[in-house]
């Protein structure tokens, strides 16, 4: 440990302390920006007043972790720097209004929380430094108290970062609220005083002074004081930047392009999945220490970040089937990509990753098949652990990488040991209920393609040609009563695949919740899908039909969701 980092320790201490101190706090220049909408700021108020009110004897807000360096006397905040920046604007709302009534404790607030004169240098810094999109903006806004018309034009410049017009509104919101309350009181002064009094001595936090940002991501881990997604993220964008050295910038832009392509989805995640396919099965706790401990200098982090940017184009490319790593691919691989967008699962993605980068394109569709099937097997309708597939997956990626698998086919030999066999699949799909409408509609599609003989006609896939028709109806009335023997046997089954079916919409209109016989001779009868068509056959519409009928189809998924290895 180095001697210009203390120990690892924590205390509770009032805001007031936190602040009057030696020490600046800053925020790495390229952590995440400020993000407190004005609905968190006003119930933050709101909070605040009502402790007043209620003269509670702490208001605790939470932890802030910081990484300090006694030499230096600087703080580097690792977590928290939200609540802080909003603490240090309330402060300075409060040194607005004294400063507007001529009132010299404004700036004896400024000197106490807002700005500390350096000893040697005699020049004066912001006891807080944000980070490199917001400082610019908080030190001329909430350290250098601009007017309020100052304030007004900047949130009318639509050129601003919407992090810094949520700082500068935060800043406007606190501003007007305390002068609100200071013309409801004779003397301006008692309201200030009682605010500021509150906030230095009895706004409380943890503060937790750490060694390094493993420590801090063992205690965010701890106390889930924030998502493990964002503190492995924010942290090893932080150590990527902290490496980069004469290439920040370069690194920065790369970082933020990565963040683009990933757009909504979990920055967490691909990291994750970006290792699972290079390097095999991890914890998430233990992703950020080892992606520390392999990429220990410039030269590795310029790797490891250039990387990461090519794929998060990839990544992006398995939500998105228009994505351009798709042109010209096949109507199959197109299919089989929407389906596994619909099933919502992420494991696969490790091995998908490593395929995009080392299989030859023609073996893409097969590899998709691949993934289609064993998800419909194992989880779809298995519904095993996550467990086993995952390292299956990472396994099996690692091996493409290496080469050990350059086709589907060789893929699936790494993976048969978790694809379940026909009996299981069987099984299990004669029992399922499902609760999706999009999912089974997909499922009864692919069924009544097989079942029609010959090309499906576009009804079964165009939402807006068919729907998802409920055999027996979702509420147990009239003559539906007696198709089970209770409520909770009805509930049982009505969302089981043996009572669903495809019908044409014009056909559905006729059916609605009409008893089976109506049913049967006003709109089965008519469709066009064989799925549907057959239904005629029966005479009633029972518990016992739906279970026959449902392994009837179960038998058909078999053979429509298996592959030829």
């Amino acid at each position: 440990m180095s001697p210009r980092q203390t120990e690892m320790k924590s205390e509770l201490q009032p805001a007031g302390t936190i602040l009057k101190t030696d020490f600046l706090y800053k925020v790495p220049p390229h952590q995440r920006n400020f993000s407190w909408t004005l609905e968190e700021v006003k119930q933050f108020w709101d909070d605040i007043i009502e402790a007043i009110q209620d003269d509670r004897p702490e208001y605790f807000i939470g932890t802030i972790v910081v990484q300090e360096d006694r030499e230096t006397k600087t703080r580097i905040i690792i977590d928290g720097q939200q609540r802080l920046a909003t603490i240090t604007m309330l402060l300075s709302g409060i040194r607005t209004i004294y400063k507007e009534h001529g009132d010299e404790r404004g700036d004896e607030v400024y000197k106490d929380y807002l700005g500390i004169r350096d000893r040697r240098s005699r020049v004066t810094e912001s006891r807080l430094t944000l980070n490199v999109v917001n400082e610019p903006v908080f030190q001329k806004q909430v350290v250098e108290d601009q007017t309020d018309d100052e304030l007004f034009l900047f949130t009318r410049d639509r050129g601003q970062s919407p992090s810094n017009t949520l700082l500068v509104s935060a800043m406007q919101y606190f501003r007007g609220a305390i002068k609100q309350k200071t013309r409801s009181d004779k003397n301006y002064e008692t309201f200030l005083l009682e605010l500021e009094e509150f906030i230095r001595d009895r706004v409380v936090m943890v503060l937790m002074i750490v060694r390094d940002e493993a420590d801090a991501y063992l205690i965010f881990e701890t106390l889930n004081d924030r998502g493990l997604e964002l503190s492995i993220s924010d942290l090893l964008k932080n150590y990527i930047l902290g490496k980069a050295g004469n290439r920040l910038e370069m690194v920065r832009k790369e970082w933020e392009e990565m963040v683009f392509l990933l757009g909504t989805q979990n920055e967490t995640q691909f990291l994750r999945h970006y290792w699972l396919s290079k390097y095999g099965v991890i914890r998430e706790r233990e992703l950020y220490k080892e992606i520390k401990r392999k990429f220990t200098n410039q030269m590795r982090v310029l790797e490891l970040i250039g990387e990461l940017r090519e794929a998060a184009d990839k990544y992006s490319a398995m939500s998105n089937v228009d994505h351009s790593t798709w042109k010209g691919a096949s109507a199959n691989l197109r299919k089989d990509l929407e389906a596994l967008q619909l099933f919502g699962l992420s494991q696969f993605r490790p091995l998908l990753l490593a395929a995009l980068d080392k299989m030859d394109s023609a073996q893409w569709d097969k590899l998709l098949r691949v993934i289609v099937v064993l998800s419909m097997r194992y989880s779809i309708i298995g519904t095993l652990g996550t467990g086993n597939i995952e390292k299956a997956y990472s396994d099996a990626a690692v091996d493409v990488r290496s080469g050990k698998a350059n086709t589907a086919a060789k893929v699936f030999a790494k993976l048969k040991n978790i694809y379940p066999e026909d009996a299981k699949f069987e099984a299990d799909f004669s029992q399922k209920a499902i609760g999706k409408p999009k999912l089974a509609r997909y499922m009864l599609g692919e069924i009544a393609t097989k079942l029609q003989g010959t090309a499906i006609q576009v009804v079964t896939e165009d939402e807006k040609k068919s729907t998802l028709e409920h055999i027996m109806p979702k509420t147990r009335s009239g003559e539906w009563s007696k198709a089970a023997s209770s409520e909770e046997e009805y509930l049982e089954y009505v969302n089981r695949l043996g009572n669903l079916t495809l019908i044409e919409r014009e056909q559905n209109k006729a059916a609605a919740n009409a008893p089976f016989p109506k049913k049967k001779t006003d709109a089965y009868s008519k469709s066009e899908l064989q799925i549907t068509k057959e239904l005629s056959q029966y005479d009633t519409w029972t518990v016992d039909i739906i279970a026959t009928r449902q392994a009837r189809l179960a038998k058909e998924a078999v053979k429509i969701w298996s592959l030829p290895y």
